[in-house]
């Protein structure tokens, strides 16, 4: 493995980004207040532990990241490393490489373009199993109190009221109430 510092921190986060878009993982390797060996190691690891077929699926820009965090191990001739205990480092299979030494901007905005083709969103630009989707589709199916929303968003009644005010400014939403209960229609689009 190169040595953390020699690894671009944004490409690197960008490349989780990614990976976690992709679906292929059970749990979203998280990017906020996790120290930079702490990714790198949690994206290799998940990188590794995917089916052959998920990895040839996945987008160019996690393979390219994975490649070059992997680069060192490439050299020829090198000897295993022993461990703690005087045995030899097994070696890890070798993966089939896609040498790129950085990424342009045009690339990397095409690779993310990809990715967000694989997560669904709703016609507000909510993705599907946040709280904003969840948060819209009850809503939009209306009859519900504001604290049902919440309870099912996994949220408080204030992030549903704020929501429901961006959505009314953004998109149009006519909002009406029988007592506690809401009701919401999605304006029509307007022509050009």
């Amino acid at each position: 493995m190169k040595d953390i510092n020699t690894i671009n921190t944004e490409q690197l986060k960008e490349a989780v980004k990614v990976l976690n878009q992709t679906g292929f993982l059970e749990k979203k390797i998280k990017l906020i207040g996790v120290a930079k060996e702490d990714i790198v190691k949690a994206f290799a690891w998940n990188v590794e532990q995917l089916s052959e077929e998920q990895q040839k699926g996945l987008p160019d820009l996690v393979k390219a990241m994975y490649n070059d965090i992997f680069a060192d191990e490439a050299v020829e001739g090198a000897s295993p490393k022993e461990d703690s205990k005087g045995e030899k480092a097994k070696k890890a299979p070798k993966k089939k490489e896609t040498k790129v030494k950085s990424l342009s901007k045009k690339k990397v905005k095409e690779v993310k373009e990809e990715a967000a083709k694989v997560v669904k969103t709703n016609k507000f630009a909510s993705k599907e199993g946040t709280q904003a989707f969840i948060i819209d589709e009850m809503l939009l199916k209306g009859g519900n109190t504001l604290e049902d929303i919440a309870r099912a968003a996994g949220t408080n009644i204030k992030r549903v009221r704020n929501h429901l005010q961006t959505q009314k400014k953004k998109f149009n939403w006519v909002v009406k109430r029988d007592g506690k209960k809401y009701y919401v229609k999605a304006a029509p689009e307007k022509k050009k």
